[in-house]
């Protein structure tokens, strides 16, 4: 919170110098979204953002023997940034904090009415559905690059591009079964067993920690 109240402060403290403010439409790797700009100095611009994307993909836990999940996937963000032009042209570096909406979750595919845990066959009439879900904190900070300065002396359409990365951390994941089994020995080997899946999975989505921006948008100047 202390990010986004420190921004809040410099845009508003700052209202009575802003020479104009723009708004745009991006599509990148958090989606389709949308931005308003408000321009604190020739050098300086706040940006509010909001973007937002949904698919499905296949990922698997880690591992020869390991479980596959059809995931549905929510990517987006919404975000207060601070554009910083250190040499009043179009180049800028970004930094800010932003909301993560980024996050899998869905359900194992069988093979032949089984699952395979840790290398160990369950049928599915025993453990039911298994889900597997990705998790990652719900807001993070923000750092870019870019090029493109919607607000400029000529006002008018806009485009810019840009690089960046939500320092998100690595995921939390969780595997889950909807049955349990009768035998409470067989259900805590069981346990173990998903216990083992999901450090595979984390180890094997660890590269997720930072999830790069490329993005690119249209903007209009007032």
């Amino acid at each position: 919170m202390k990010y986004w109240s420190l921004m809040l402060c410099a845009l508003f403290a700052a209202g009575a110098q802003a020479q104009g403010v723009a708004v745009g439409v991006k599509a990148g790797s958090t989606g389709l979204g949308v931005e308003g700009y408000y321009q604190i100095s020739s050098m300086l611009n706040v940006r509010a953002h909001y973007s937002r994307y949904t698919t499905t993909f296949t990922q698997d836990t880690g591992g020869d023997n390991s479980l596959e999940f059809d995931m549905d996937t929510d990517l987006g963000m919404g975000a207060l940034m601070l554009d910083f032009y250190p040499f009043s042209g179009s180049f800028h570096l970004s930094a800010g904090y932003a909301s993560n909406n980024t996050g899998f979750s869905g359900l194992a595919k069988p093979s032949g009415g089984n699952y395979t845990i840790d290398g160990q066959q369950y049928s599915a009439a025993q453990v039911g559905d298994v889900r597997g879900e990705l998790t990652f904190k719900s807001s993070a900070p923000y750092v870019g690059l870019g090029w493109g300065n919607p607000i400029d002396d000529d006002g008018g359409l806009g485009f810019n591009f840009e690089l960046g990365a939500i320092l998100q951390g690595a995921p939390e994941a969780s595997i889950t079964t909807s049955k349990q089994l009768a035998d409470p020995a067989a259900q805590a080997q069981l346990n173990q067993h998903i216990q083992q899946e999901i450090t595979s999975f984390e180890d094997d989505t660890s590269s997720f920690k930072a999830w790069p921006v490329v993005a690119f948008g249209i903007t209009y100047s007032f």
